[in-house]
């Protein structure tokens, strides 16, 4: 299930993936590139929007 969504999100050019190996064991790493970065500060800002006339209470 991981690949699709890494496949997806560096079709959208959000995410950068390389492959290789650590010893005989394959190994994947994952960075955001700029676009994810700025997806990521958007989805933030949203978030905080919308919570930040909730009262603390609730």
């Amino acid at each position: 299930m991981l690949s699709k969504h890494s496949r997806a999100l560096e079709e959208a050019g959000c995410l950068e993936v390389r492959k290789g190996a650590v010893g005989r064991r394959p190994r994947t790493w994952f960075r955001l590139a700029d676009q994810g970065k700025k997806a990521h500060r958007g989805h933030v800002e949203a978030l905080r929007r919308m919570t930040e006339n909730v009262p603390a209470d609730q």
